[in-house]
């Protein structure tokens, strides 16, 4: 194990085995695995499904999969940094109808938030991730954890807490409590551009304490698309300018980034 890459090992069988469960695996089922370590979950989930790729980024741990995982079929092993490969990965092979993994601390918001920005569109996704990013992905509006992550997560996905996971759970033990995520794609946004709502919602939580209309004006559409354009956009959605962003509600963005598109077509996100 290597400190710097942040791991923590599950190593409560109760929590893998509802983690497996939540799946919901189908013999056509292509998934992936983000940091299997050792293999733990890797080897309950072969033969439940078509075929499973890992990604991992410890040598150590590579060579130990290649030497125990490499002769099964529908094993498929990716080296390296996630953040970096997994997009190759993603055009490479067909895309996965499930990814799952317990994520590290240190970049788990990163990686589910590139996912979300990417488009990636698998049938669920299950992670273990520390307790407070996932009440940050859950929140509701008007609630103390709700910001621009929880809205980013809301406009394509349903996501709740289902589990709490102790630290002692997990080796060497972490000095937070984790939670099972579980997310699942709603499609009620469709046509929804990704991008252009990730930078509203961005813009909108840049600055907590400002009301919208300060936000927004100081905000990247701002600039690229013209203060009264994003403004009067709001306004439309029925966005109050003198509300801070924790009082907006998804659908009220996405009804602006709607207007958005209609207004500026091809120059849009």
């Amino acid at each position: 194990m290597q400190k710097r890459f942040g791991q923590n090992f599950l190593v409560s069988p109760g929590v893998r085995s509802k983690i497996v469960k939540l799946l919901e695996l189908s013999k056509d089922d292509h998934v992936w695995e983000i940091g299997p370590g050792l293999g733990a979950m890797t080897h309950m989930v072969l033969g439940l499904c078509r075929n499973i790729t890992v990604f991992e980024i410890d040598r150590g741990f590579i060579s130990f999969l290649r030497e125990h995982f490499s002769m099964v079929e529908g094993f498929e092993l990716v080296e390296g940094d996630v953040m970096k490969n997994w997009q190759p990965a993603y055009t490479r092979f067909a895309p996965p109808s499930l990814i799952f993994g317990n994520l590290p601390y240190n970049c788990a918001a990163s990686f589910i938030g590139d996912l979300i920005e990417a488009g990636a569109n698998p049938r669920k996704m299950v992670f273990t991730i520390q307790k407070e990013v996932a009440e940050r992905m859950s929140a509701s509006p008007g609630t103390k954890r709700y910001g621009a992550f929880s809205m980013i997560c809301a406009f394509s996905w349903d996501v709740r807490i289902a589990g709490i996971i102790k630290p002692g759970s997990f080796f060497p033990v972490p000095e937070v409590t984790s939670a099972i995520i579980e997310m699942v794609p709603h499609h009620r946004f469709s046509g929804l551009s990704a991008g252009l709502a990730s930078t509203f919602a961005k813009d909108l939580f840049a600055n907590r304490r400002k009301t919208v209309r300060n936000s927004l004006s100081g905000g990247i559409l701002a600039a690229r698309l013209g203060k009264n354009a994003i403004l009067n956009a709001a306004e439309e959605a029925g966005i109050g300018l003198g509300q801070r962003g924790e009082e907006v509600s998804v659908e009220m963005v996405a009804k602006a980034c709607g207007h958005l598109t209609d207004k500026f077509a091809s120059n849009i996100l």
